[in-house]
């Protein structure tokens, strides 16, 4: 008798299992040799589709103790018999008459691990990355003002030193004008 604890032991459900699986399909690649006119490609084609379908319900019948909804949710898709749902058929090969879905998938969603609200996550992630855009566009909006509003002050400074040179410069030259008038009043008044 094999018990569940055993299977367990011997590393038959563990993280990669799945992984493993996945990765043999698509080296495999079943859905191309079964196109194939060889018919020797073809059995290996369907015997790699075997393979991934009894890793499937031996990992199915596994995971009931402790999932046991989604557990009979694989198990139905892959049409295992409730009489062949026990840890006895947990063995390779130890169960051949499945391949018929127990219920009707053609008119229903057979999505058993539904990804979480993954609608949800996008639409938060596309929100959450238009908000960082228009911060980041906000300050850079910000720093281009200031670094004009530097440059006007800095633009103003320069006028009004220049103002200021020039002023400066017509009142020493008005000075000069009037010191030379009054040295030329000065001068003529000796002179008379």
């Amino acid at each position: 008798m094999v018990s569940l604890t055993g299977l367990l032991s011997r590393k038959l459900v563990n993280n990669h299992f799945l992984s493993q699986t996945n990765r043999y399909l698509t080296e495999q690649e079943p859905w191309a040799l079964i196109k194939s006119e060889k018919s020797h490609l073809i059995r290996a084609g369907f015997r790699s589709l075997f393979q991934a379908a009894e890793s499937l319900r031996v990992m199915a019948l596994l995971l009931q103790p402790f999932m046991p909804d989604k557990a009979s949710q694989i198990l139905d898709a892959l049409g295992v018999e409730d009489h062949h749902r026990t840890h006895f058929a947990c063995a390779y090969g130890s169960d051949i008459t499945y391949g018929n879905p127990l219920r009707d998938s053609a008119n229903e969603s057979f999505i058993i691990f539904p990804p979480p609200m993954i609608d949800e996550a996008v639409e938060e992630q596309k929100k959450w990355n238009k908000q960082k855009r228009i911060e980041e566009l906000e300050q850079r909006k910000a720093q281009k003002e200031a670094k004009a509003k530097a440059k006007e002050e800095k633009r103003e400074k320069r006028m009004l030193r220049k103002k200021q040179e020039e002023e400066e410069a017509a009142k020493a030259a008005a000075e000069s004008q009037q010191g030379d008038a009054t040295a030329t009043t000065t001068t003529a008044e000796g002179q008379q």
